[in-house]
């Protein structure tokens, strides 16, 4: 018994997080946004459980899953990076300035948020 509800509450989970996924595509659809949907699904997950309305027990084993096996998810990046190397190797230039200007922006975004958290706290 102890088997099936564990297998039950990873496929609820699972559900979830795809639920979510499709109702952040679905809303950016609706929004025109110009922002993907996975991420507004994500921002959805977070708002519901830090407000508790979706229990973190119930997420759990989907989220330890996913965790687990993380590096399965950059094969299909690998392979395409392998598949368009000659598009890669034309850009890179471009890649490598977007790569390092976008780390830059994080870095200080994340840096003034901490600031501020410090701040009021």
């Amino acid at each position: 018994m102890p088997l099936l509800a564990g297998a039950l509450r990873l496929a609820a989970g699972m559900l979830l997080l795809l639920a979510l996924s499709f109702t952040g595509s679905w809303l950016v659809e609706l929004a025109h946004a110009p922002v993907p949907g996975s991420v507004v699904g994500m921002l959805l997950f977070t708002a519901l459980l830090e407000s508790g309305v979706l229990p973190l027990e119930i997420m759990r084993p989907a989220a330890e899953l996913l965790v687990r096996h993380l590096a399965l998810l950059y094969v299909p990046a690998g392979v395409a990076l392998i598949s368009y190397a000659s598009v890669v190797r034309h850009d890179l230039f471009a890649i490598t300035a977007a790569g390092i200007a976008s780390l830059v922006a994080v870095l200080l975004v994340i840096g003034r948020i901490v600031q501020r958290l410090e701040r009021s706290a």
